[in-house]
């Protein structure tokens, strides 16, 4: 196997700042991640009859989020 020599020493005040500014970049992410919001809306008129999620679940592009009753 090849050995790709470096110069990057994680040790260094360059790596721990870089690494301290991607940490901070990550957690600001993750909190604006949790404030993403879906829309439900039906064909028509009724009720929610229930939810099929719970509060901070994770939700696959086009799932059905809801069961309805009475829609018209």
């Amino acid at each position: 196997m090849q050995v790709i020599d470096t110069q990057v020493s994680p040790r260094s005040a360059a790596f721990r700042a870089n690494a301290d500014a991607m940490s901070r970049l990550v957690e600001d992410l993750r909190a604006k991640a949790t404030e993403v919001e879906h829309t439900i809306s039906t064909l028509g008129k009724g009720n929610v009859k229930a939810f099929r999620f719970a509060p901070g679940g994770q939700v696959a592009d086009g799932a059905e989020l809801a069961d309805f009753e009475g829609v018209e």
